[in-house]
């Protein structure tokens, strides 16, 4: 999936949250486990799985604190998040990375 696709695909869900947002101005975050296939296969695919749920917990309890954005969709590992201001967003990816690698 490509950032590309993501968003044609989803084009009536980011107008939806425009709208209830009241913006004109939409910042969206793309988010991948790169390597999530080779965890897998070096944990064993009960673990890998349960590492990559875990992840969504972590992104989905985060995203939580911004009442101002949503998960557009999921695929995988990745996430298509979208935010009304751009600061929520850059907010999110740091404390995204930085929950990452306190888990680790």
């Amino acid at each position: 999936m490509t950032p590309g696709s993501t968003i044609v695909g989803n084009e009536g869900r980011i107008q939806a949250f425009s709208r209830k947002h009241q913006t004109g101005l939409v910042t969206l975050v793309f988010t991948d486990l790169v390597g999530s296939t080779q965890l897998k296969q070096r944990l064993g695919d009960w673990l890998g799985v349960r590492r990559i749920q875990e992840h969504h917990e972590l992104v989905r309890g985060l995203l939580g604190e911004f009442p101002e954005a949503a998960e557009i969709s999921t695929a995988g590992d990745s996430f298509f998040l979208v935010f009304a201001r751009p600061s929520d967003a850059v907010l999110f990816a740091l404390r995204l990375q930085k929950a990452l690698r306190d888990s680790v």
